[in-house]
């Protein structure tokens, strides 16, 4: 993976039925993007955090946080100390679901604060395809992979609290790190990717889209 990287994931405590927003309603979609736009960032900052994960680039390993007074405060600080920061989805769900965490532990802006060494790949994605490409299409076009579970099922899972369901989530996010990576890697590598056009669940084409980051 990518010298000086540090791939970045978290899951959250709710899910978004729970934060009083439905995305897929007509309502919802008969508003002006900038709208929807904003109210998805409010909902997502009521999302709360369950884990997060790090992966240092060619590191063997996740490092995991959860959302306690100890672990938050070295959470940023990987953050702050990583020369670049990549996810997926990053702007979106992410850095939101962070936002009142950082107003209140480190009272500035986390969008000002890493805004000029973040990667987020389905952003960067999306304004090269007009298309929100998820890890798991990109994970399964270029490497034959598919992500074992769903970002969906991880707050039932928190909420059970069972050891074993805890293990899920980190495993769910362990994977997805070392997705980002690979996916980000060979991006750099072969400078595109490719992605499905799924409809009705089914892959009807695959395209190809230059990459530059």
């Amino acid at each position: 993976m990518g010298k000086d990287v540090l791939y970045f994931d978290l899951e959250t405590r709710l899910g978004w039925d729970e934060v009083g927003l439905d995305a897929a309603s007509p309502e919802f979609k008969a508003r002006p993007p900038a709208e929807q736009e904003a109210l998805k960032a409010e909902a997502f900052a009521k999302l709360g955090l369950s884990y997060a994960a790090t992966l240092v680039s060619g590191g063997d390993a996740p490092v995991f946080y959860g959302a306690g007074e100890r672990d938050l405060p070295s959470l940023f600080r990987a953050l702050d100390e990583a020369p670049a920061i990549v996810g997926h989805n990053i702007w979106r769900l992410d850095f939101n679901v962070l936002k009142p965490y950082a107003a209140r532990l480190l009272g500035e802006d986390i969008f000002e604060r890493y805004r000029d060494k973040t990667t987020d790949m389905q952003y960067m994605l999306e304004q090269w395809t007009g298309r929100v490409l998820s890890l798991d299409n990109l994970a399964h076009a270029n490497l034959g992979v598919r992500q074992l579970a769903k970002s969906r099922d991880m707050p039932r899972l928190f909420k059970e609290g069972r050891a074993e369901s805890l293990k899920k989530i980190k495993a769910h996010l362990a994977q997805n790190l070392l997705l980002t990576g690979s996916v980000y890697e060979f991006g750099r590598e072969f400078r595109e990717l490719k992605y499905h056009i799924v409809e009705g669940g089914q892959i009807r084409e695959e395209q190809t889209v230059a990459v530059d980051w």
